[in-house]
């Protein structure tokens, strides 16, 4: 799955997700520019929607939006995906405790609090796209990398099975 193309999935989620794994690889030479969605189902700036996408520096962000003007997100501003390998990203989100947890390889890389609302999300009638949102520009596009496999699951994976996950490999 190559830099600017879409796939989009045939129906939307059935329930919230509060994990998000992918297979993806980001080139050392990125632009320090938004990289965009690994996996996302935003239309607009009204709709509810979720993004697990790379950031500005490489940085890993799960962002979810509830309706206008009110979103939330969680960065991992200390971890940097730009390694121009194939790397096993996860996301975790705890919204007991208001937390994040992002793990890189198998290994628990940095953990990160929410930043503004309690991290519900709704489930949307928008279906999720790999690579990029339901935008019709390519501004929410997967660009300059790579991505092999995307997952999403609505309990939180444990550190012993993403762990697993990551040792399986690429499939």
């Amino acid at each position: 799955f190559y830099a600017y193309k879409r796939l989009k999935a045939e129906k939307a989620l059935p329930e919230r997700p509060n994990t998000f794994e992918a297979w993806i690889k980001v080139p050392t030479d990125a632009t320090d520019k938004r990289i965009g969605a690994i996996y996302s189902n935003h239309v607009d700036a009204y709709a509810q929607a979720i993004n697990f996408e790379i950031e500005a520096g490489g940085h890993p962000q799960l962002r979810w939006q509830i309706q206008w003007n009110q979103a939330d997100q969680i960065t991992f501003d200390e971890i940097d995906v730009r390694t121009g390998e194939w790397l096993h990203l996860v996301i975790v989100r705890d919204i007991e405790n208001q937390v994040g947890y992002c793990y890189v390889n198998g290994e628990l890389k940095q953990t990160a609090g929410f930043l503004n609302c309690n991290g519900y999300i709704e489930t949307s009638s928008n279906t999720m796209c790999v690579g990029g949102g339901n935008t019709g520009g390519n501004s929410a596009m997967f660009k300059q990398s790579r991505i092999h496999s995307v997952a999403a699951y609505s309990d939180m994976r444990t550190a012993n099975e993403i762990a697993s996950d990551y040792a399986n490999g690429i499939t």
